[in-house]
This record gives C-alpha cells, sequence and structure tokens, in this order.
C-alpha cells in the first residue's frame, strides 16, 4: 500500500493522511475549507477555550462550527473538571463526536494559564484530561503534543495518554521551549512510534511532497500535519496528492494564486457577512509571499482592515 492512503479510525474515514493542523489566528473556518477543497484529508480549528465554552461565550461559540464531516474541532484548557463541563456541551448542544485537545501550544499565555504545553510536565494529568473528555460524551479524543516541555519525556507522556484512552497522537517534533525554532527532530517521531500502536501523525518541518514521502517512509507514522507551509501555499496538500498519483506536481503560477487570493477574501467575507479581513492579514501576508513586487504588496496589505482595501492594493500592484 503506498504511504499516501485513507485513514480510518473506528467509525471515521478519511480520504487521506495528509492533514492541515490546527494553528491559532489561521485555520479559520473559510481557511480549512479551502484547504480541504485542495485535498487535505482532514482540517483542524483553532484551538478553543473549554473555559470560554462552559461561560457560553459568544465569541468562543463561533469557532464551534465544523465545515465538513473531516474538520475536527482543538479544545485547550488545565482543569479536567473544566474539559469534562465543555465536552457535555458539545457532545449534547452540538452534537460533536471527535475532539484534538491541545497538549502543545509554547505560547506563553496559554501556559501561564496551565494548559496546552505546560500540560506536558504532568502525564498523569494529560490522562485525567483525556478521560474526562470521553466521559463528557465525547467518543473520539484526539491529542496533540510535543515531545516535552524542556527536555524530552515521551516515555512518560505517551504511555500515560495512551492508557488513558486516546484515540490518535499528534506529535510536533520539538520541545516546547523551542517554539519553531531549529530543525524538527524525526527521531521524536520513530520513538513515539515504538510506544504506541495508536494512529500517530507526525508534525513538524514539512515544507514538500517530497518531504511528507521521507516523513512517512523515516518515521513509520500513519500520517502528516501541515500546519506553516499551508498558510503560504494552501494548494500544498493538491501537490501532494498528484505527487503520489503521478510522481510529479507543479506549483500555481501566480496568474492563478492572485484568483485564488480574491477567492479566499470574499469566501471569508461572505462566511463572516462584514468586510473587516484584519483577521486573515496573517494569512494573506503568507499567500502573496512569491507573487511580483512581493515586497511593496506585502508592506500595504499589513495596514488594509478591509476587503475594499485590499482589492485596490492589489490593482494598485499587481494589475496595473
Amino acid at each position: 500500500m503506498s504511504i499516501f492512503h485513507p485513514l480510518y479510525i473506528s467509525s471515521l474515514s478519511f480520504n487521506n493522511n495528509v492533514w492541515l493542523a490546527p494553528m491559532a489566528g489561521f485555520t479559520n473556518p473559510p481557511f480549512r475549507r479551502m484547504c480541504l477543497d485542495f485535498g487535505a484529508g482532514a482540517s483542524f480549528s483553532e484551538m478553543v477555550s473549554v473555559e470560554g465554552i462552559i461561560r457560553n461565550n459568544k465569541r468562543t461559540l463561533t469557532y464551534i462550527e465544523c465545515v465538513s464531516d473531516n474538520d475536527i474541532i482543538q479544545i485547550f484548557g488545565g482543569d479536567y473538571n473544566s474539559f469534562y463541563k465543555a465536552s457535555k456541551i458539545l457532545s449534547e448542544r452540538f452534537n460533536i463526536k471527535v475532539i484534538d485537545i491541545n497538549f502543545g501550544c509554547p505560547v506563553r499565555k496559554v501556559v501561564r494559564g496551565g494548559a496546552g504545553s505546560f500540560l506536558l510536565k504532568y502525564p498523569d494529568r494529560m490522562a485525567d484530561i483525556v478521560k474526562a473528555v470521553k466521559d463528557g460524551g465525547i467518543e473520539m479524543v484526539f491529542g496533540k503534543i510535543r515531545a516535552g516541555f524542556d527536555s524530552e519525556e515521551l516515555e512518560k507522556i505517551i504511555p500515560s495518554i495512551d492508557k488513558a484512552g486516546i484515540d490518535l497522537i499528534t506529535l510536533h517534533a520539538r520541545l516546547a521551549i523551542q517554539f519553531y525554532s531549529g530543525v524538527a527532530n524525526r527521531n521524536y517521531i520513530i520513538k513515539a512510534r515504538s510506544l504506541t500502536d495508536k494512529i500517530l501523525i507526525a508534525n513538524g518541518d514539512i515544507k514538500t511532497p517530497e518531504d511528507v514521502e521521507n516523513m512517512l517512509t523515516e518515521t513509520k507514522a500513519d500520517g502528516v500535519m501541515i500546519g506553516r507551509m499551508a498558510i503560504e501555499k494552501p494548494f500544498i496538500f493538491k501537490m501532494v496528492k498528484d505527487y503520489f498519483a503521478l510522481g510529479s506536481y507543479e506549483n500555481i503560477e501566480n496568474i492563478d494564486l492572485r484568483d485564488l487570493v480574491v477567492n479566499f477574501v470574499n469566501s471569508y467575507c461572505s462566511y463572516y457577512k462584514n468586510d473587516n479581513i484584519v483577521g486573515i492579514r496573517g494569512i494573506l501576508l503568507g499567500m502573496i509571499k512569491r507573487f511580483p513586487f512581493a515586497r511593496e504588496l506585502r508592506d500595504k496589505v499589513a495596514k488594509v482592515k478591509t476587503s475594499k482595501e485590499f482589492f485596490t492594493v492589489m490593482r494598485e500592484v499587481c494589475y496595473d
């Protein structure tokens, strides 16, 4: 069987094993929909606060919307009781059956709150959270981890959450204190593979279809997640699919990429029913990185607030 293939997890069926990673500030529903349309096997939301869910916070609840059967909500927090209460709400009110738990975010604000990668220091607490989410009515529980907080602790972390009943583990192959610096250490993935028979997804520094092939071949992981490169090239999922089907792939030319950016802005504004695009400027800055006159364009796009302003800048720089 090809290393690029469908994934089946109990009653879940994914078209392929190359997925869009959850990214705070980036993986909004229109962006996830675009990546799924390009061939991502699954996509994950920005992380959603369990405390916000419990408080019925209107802004928090806007994140709880799946755009397809293979679109998964990721939650974060520090207290297992809150995870239980939030899971009850998600399962009973929103009929959500699958949840991804964030055990890996290294951002200081999240860590100070006892959430994200802070929990890597306490594998027993991670296990309690996995159990709490299942007890709250969630049928399938995924977990996204790093190899440890400030040192590699996979031999403690993985058996703990495995025994607690986690169904899938995604490992970003860095320590939390590294943030995104240095090079992702594939030896962490190889070690994780030896510690669990559960579905294992590899994450970290996957930038090309060849990287996908090398990661899966070298580590024996069941699939990969692509994060930062998907911001720059959301069509990377099509490139991967073509690579494994045809043996080659093409980058989208600038004229097609212009149309892609325009269509994405329109779909974002249509989805949220307003003209404000401040929330996707980071995505746009990534997508236009290889445009002609990119430096001038990025300087201007970094300041736009509305789609009207954005299209004006596009016409001035890219079309005139």
